[in-house]
């Protein structure tokens, strides 16, 4: 009769051996994600009021060149400081502004990818949450109609004067 713990050790180390050796999914990329509908005719001007009001020549500025993400969408990083800064989205078509889900000071050394044409975005920042700085965050999200949903997280160690967008 085979001994039990030692069946079960073996089929712990075969099932964590299948894991470790199976390969990591693949990130996203912009092109699995292409735009659904691309601005045409003139960019609609936010409503400035409420928060939106002092950042009102950063984002005016932002939407000048037309969208830059998803088709009909710019994405306006804004500095608040060392290492922070905050993240305006508008909807070209209509004004509209999306509450965008990273940004200030605890999504420290913020990068931002994206592309006119999709509808993914790549957040990259440093994790301060420890104190320590030593970890790096990529999270993906998807641009829906008027939403932004995440898709995806990724973190890794890395040392104090290591970028995360590298």
């Amino acid at each position: 009769m085979p001994n039990k713990p030692a069946v079960m050790m073996s089929t712990a180390l075969m099932a964590l051996f299948a894991v470790s050796a199976s390969p990591a999914l693949a990130d996203p990329r912009f092109s699995d994600f292409p735009a659904l509908e691309v601005l045409e005719g003139e960019a609609v001007h936010p409503d400035y009021a409420a928060d939106a009001a002092m950042y009102r020549t950063m984002i005016r500025r932002g939407i000048e060149d037309g969208p830059n993400a998803g088709g009909h969408y710019a994405i306006v990083p804004i500095g608040c400081g060392g290492g922070c800064s905050v993240v305006v989205m508008v909807d070209l078509r209509n004004g509209a502004l999306l509450d965008f889900p990273v940004g200030g000071e605890e999504y420290y050394q913020l990068a931002l990818g994206f592309e006119r044409d999709s509808r993914l975005i790549v957040a990259d920042w440093k994790d301060p949450s420890d104190g320590a700085f030593n970890t790096c965050v990529r999270r993906f999200y998807e641009i829906t109609d008027g939403d932004i949903a995440q898709i995806g997280e990724t973190r890794r160690a890395v040392g104090d004067y290591t970028s995360c967008s590298e």
